[in-house]
């Protein structure tokens, strides 16, 4: 009796691990396919388009290195590593980059996010740049360092709503600009 004690015993052990992974899998609540919607934001910098290339470039290489920096502070001790093995995974890659005109870096963690510059006519670049909810901070801080600046507008007499100088037609109400 014993040893099908112990085989029923293993069964149900199985069966009670089975049903565990299943909660574990269960399909992601609202909130959570809230919080990866992407995001879009667009900035006005005065640089030029290549030196804005430049310095995303730049600055999202250096996410990757300030994380690795990060995850060195909070290694577990020697023990603890021996025990449990951690993959490594690698945070900020950048996927593609076509200077002076796209960035796109991947972060299993943050998502992707994606840059898209654009030159203006009377000088500097429109960065446009889509990223997931949990990358708002990172991008947030990014925005807070580089020199944005607004164009020059003119105002719509008919809707008073800001236009762009070389705007010969208003876009939101269809009217002739003077």
């Amino acid at each position: 009796m014993a040893g099908g004690e112990s085989i029923f015993d293993m069964f149900l052990l199985l069966i009670m691990c089975c049903l565990a992974m299943s909660f574990l899998r269960r399909p992601r609540s609202s909130a959570a396919a809230e919080e990866e919607r992407i995001k879009t934001d667009v900035w006005f910098v005065s640089y030029e388009i290549n030196k804005a290339f430049d310095t995303l470039n730049d600055e999202t290489k250096s996410w990757e290195q300030k994380e690795k920096e990060q995850e060195e502070e909070k290694k577990p001790s020697r023990l603890v590593s021996v025990f449990v093995k951690r993959k490594e995974e690698e945070r900020f890659v950048i996927e593609e980059a076509i200077s002076p005109r796209l960035i796109n870096v991947a972060d299993p963690r943050e998502g992707k996010i994606t840059f898209e510059l654009i030159e203006a006519e009377e000088g500097g670049t429109l960065i446009e740049v889509s990223y997931s909810q949990k990358a708002s901070g990172r991008i947030q801080t990014l925005k807070a360092q580089l020199p944005i600046k607004v164009p020059l507008q003119n105002v719509c007499k008919s809707c008073g709503r800001p236009v762009l100088l070389d705007f010969t037609v208003c876009p939101y109400c269809g009217k002739k600009l003077s």
